[in-house]
């Protein structure tokens, strides 16, 4: 089975160009149950997230992505910052949330929150 990849530049402070992290929200491990239109959730905030795909966007484009997860469904415009190959038909991108409502904010902080309740309430592998 294929992992997750390693830790990126962003999550040691860097951006993919190696310059300081621009990142204004800190971005939560995704729920297995959660589920986008775009591809595999990686990771993800209320500004942007990171997902693994077959196929590779180039950065500036911008797709409606789909989320849906505990009981929350929200439709926004995702817009690539980067994109970088990741094996064999396999690419992990960046994207931004663009034009993001107040509602669209509330529906991703809820996403969020439940996720982040359910992982505190589940029982520790090391028990």
């Amino acid at each position: 089975m294929r992992q997750d990849p390693q830790p990126g530049p962003r999550s040691m402070g860097l951006d993919p160009e190696g310059g300081p992290d621009q990142r204004r929200v800190p971005r939560a491990p995704a729920h297995p149950t959660l589920q986008c239109s775009c591809g595999r959730v990686i990771d993800f905030s209320t500004r942007g997230m990171r997902i693994r795909c077959r196929r590779g966007w180039g950065e500036g484009q911008a797709r409606s992505a789909t989320l849906v997860g505990g009981g929350v469904t929200v439709t926004l415009t995702a817009k690539c910052v980067w994109s970088r190959r990741d094996g064999w038909c396999n690419h992990v991108i960046g994207v931004a949330f663009e034009g993001v409502s107040a509602e669209e904010q509330r529906a991703l902080a809820m996403l969020a929150e439940g996720f982040a309740a359910q992982a505190a309430s589940a029982p520790s592998e090391a028990a």
